[in-house]
């Protein structure tokens, strides 16, 4: 009996080593997936097949039965990758495969095959190539009628268009009006070397148009020829007022006194006014000139255009015309910018029964508007935390979502952009509901910024942990004590720059959670600190970031006497530009934010100002009024 209770015993060791085998943790299938990926790579198929095999439903094995479909594509039969692109469709694996057979059909001349598998695609280069299929195969008026929409383009197209622009233009479809209006396109996206390069289609008398367009385009300031352009054309007025938008760019006073002359000279279109004055009257917005006021306030209001607005409101601001604010926003919607300077025009203007009642009503908000009309009625701040609510089905199927698990893994992988390409396919659709689940299984995998940004698009705003996690706090608490920084500033401006992203980039360069320019990062790191200076790729880790970062906001703060407004808009638009924005006199800190010149900068502000008083929150700290870390702004030094 001994005898058989011992082999009994051991077949059932022998069973759970077995299933333990057959049954990888999630941390070996990750490491399963690597060495499978790597002996694909090196093209040891069989050690390959036997770490796939290993690998169960492990969520990225779709990826690697693409590279094996990949590596086989010049004898791989039509019906596989048919079969991976109806197995995996509607997945960045499926569309990253298709589009690399779309150019292996396409370099082999397989037209008829590309038109089989082609499906609409993004890439202007497969457009083309599509309608070449179709002039290939048979077919092509339906090719020639897509080829106007890829021509009106005011960019370089591919190469690739070449040939059918060119059968197109022969097959006389090409017309002047087409080159024109082409020509406009390429002129408004800055592109004067296309116009160019356009009007050799064109006649001797439409180039020497052309070629003052983009000559004005370049130098604005010759805007007195414009007055020699007395001969009709019929781009001639839209070449004006071109020149005058690019000059109002420099000089928004000369254009604006340009523009009033040619008014006078030559009758234009009312429907080429229209755009031109609103596109003056926004360069003038912040003019001390009565005669940009007058000319911005004059301007007609659609009732939509809010843009148009926030220049009459910002061109009363600098000229402290607080009866204007009021007759401009008496009558607008309830939004809590407008709701905050018709308040504040009340009360410049004495109307304090109404000024109180519509702070009141503002100081219930949670942001930057409701923090200052909190402060100035004396109510506390909007700061209740309520979890977001989501039901455990929907968690749980969101857990499930095999897209979303696929982003997870590529995010453990540390894959970052393949990551947020397989989240963005996942949860593209998806109700409130479901979104708010994936939030939450984002924020569990401690995949913050993918967290905050889904959660966003449901406008749900209460969930106070989530959208303002205490990510990095020990690096954050060490810098803030040695810069003598507050570490509620330092979250702030984590929070606003990269939401917490590792890998954040931005498109002029700036690098990691506290967006650094490297110049910057190896000026402060030399310079302020003595030491060496960092390469890009270290500023990615997150304590030579917070480091660097911090350092530069305590720089910032000094260079301007602690006020942090200033800082702030520094960190952001760089201390040169804040110096020209200073003005003659001092300024209240509101009505400073309020007329910052560059969008991103005054958004920024306000929203580092108002995270502050969050994170105090978050940190169980003592919330800091917000009337207690602004100042007024000094007026530039003489």
């Amino acid at each position: 009996m001994r005898h058989l209770a011992l082999f009994l015993l051991l077949i059932l060791l022998s069973l759970s080593s077995h299933a333990k085998a057959s049954s990888p943790t999630l941390e070996e299938q990750r490491q399963l997936f690597l060495d499978a990926e790597q002996a694909l790579d090196a093209g040891r198929i069989s050690t390959y097949r036997s770490f796939k095999k290993r690998l169960g439903d492990y969520p990225l094995v779709p990826y690697l039965e693409q590279q094996e479909l990949k590596r086989r594509f010049r004898r791989l039969p039509k019906k596989d990758i048919a079969a991976f692109l109806e197995k995996y469709k509607g997945t960045p694996v499926a569309d990253e495969l298709r589009q690399d057979w779309l150019e292996q059909l396409a370099r082999k001349g397989h037209w008829k095959s590309y038109l089989e598998f082609y499906t609409p695609q993004s890439d202007v280069g497969r457009q083309c190539k599509f309608v070449r299929a179709l002039i290939r195969t048979g077919k092509a008026e339906q090719g020639y009628a897509n080829v106007k929409r890829l021509w009106l383009d005011g960019d370089s197209q591919p190469s690739t268009c070449d040939g059918i622009f060119a059968a197109w233009e022969k097959k006389g479809f090409l017309t002047r009006d087409l080159i024109w209006a082409r020509i406009e396109l390429a002129m408004e996206k800055n592109n004067w070397r296309l116009a160019r390069y356009l009007s050799r289609k064109l006649t001797p008398n439409d180039r020497r148009w052309v070629t003052r367009w983009t000559k004005l385009h370049r130098s604005p300031g010759l805007v007195k020829r414009l007055y020699k352009y007395t001969k009709p054309h019929p781009y001639r007025d839209q070449i004006m007022a071109h020149t005058i938008k690019r000059l109002s760019l420099r000089e928004p006073l000369e254009a604006l006194e340009h523009w009033q002359k040619l008014k006078a000279k030559f009758r234009f279109d009312p429907a080429l006014v229209t755009p031109t004055e609103r596109y003056l009257g926004l360069m003038l917005e912040r003019e001390k000139d009565p005669r940009a006021f007058t000319f911005v306030q004059t301007l007609p209001l659609a009732a939509d255009d809010e843009r148009l607005l926030t220049a009459k409101l910002r061109s009363a601001l600098v000229h402290s015309n607080w009866s204007q604010v009021v007759m401009l926003l008496e009558k607008v919607p309830s939004k809590e910018v407008w709701q905050y300077w018709l308040a504040r025009a009340y009360q410049e203007t004495g109307q304090t029964s109404k000024a109180k009642l519509a702070f009141e009503l503002l100081a219930n908000e949670r942001s930057y508007y409701g923090f200052l009309a909190a402060d100035i009625v004396n109510k506390p701040y909007h700061l209740a935390h309520i979890d977001t609510p989501v039901s455990q089905i929907s968690l749980d199927k969101q857990k499930n979502n095999p897209g979303i698990q696929r982003a997870i893994e590529l995010h453990a992988h540390e894959r970052f952009i393949d990551a947020r390409r397989e989240w963005n396919y996942a949860t593209k659709g998806l109700v409130n509901g479901d979104l708010q689940a994936a939030s939450l299984v984002a924020e569990e995998a401690g995949w913050h910024d993918q967290a905050i940004f889904t959660l966003a698009k449901t406008a749900y705003w209460d969930d106070l942990e989530l959208r303002f996690p205490l990510h990095h706090d020990d690096l954050i608490n060490d810098a803030a004590k040695d810069f003598t920084l507050d570490p509620s500033w330092i979250y702030a401006v984590i929070r606003q720059e990269s939401a917490f992203r590792q890998d954040a980039r931005s498109h002029v360069g700036a690098v990691g959670l506290m967006q650094l320019m490297p110049s910057t990062a190896r000026r402060v790191a030399k310079g302020m600190l003595n030491q060496r200076a960092p390469k890009t790729k270290q500023l990615l880790e997150a304590e030579t970031n917070i480091s660097l970062g911090s350092a530069y906001l305590n720089q910032l703060s000094q260079q301007y006497d602690g006020n942090i407004i200033l800082a702030t808009a520094g960190y952001n638009a760089g201390p040169l530009n804040v110096d020209r924005w200073l003005g003659e006199t001092e300024l209240p800190a509101d009505v400073w934010i309020e007329l910052i010149p560059f969008h991103e900068t005054h958004r920024y502000v306000r929203s580092v100002l108002s995270y502050m008083v969050i994170y105090d929150k978050r940190r169980g700290t003592k919330v800091t009024r917000l009337s207690d870390r602004i100042q007024a702004i000094p007026k530039a030094e003489d």
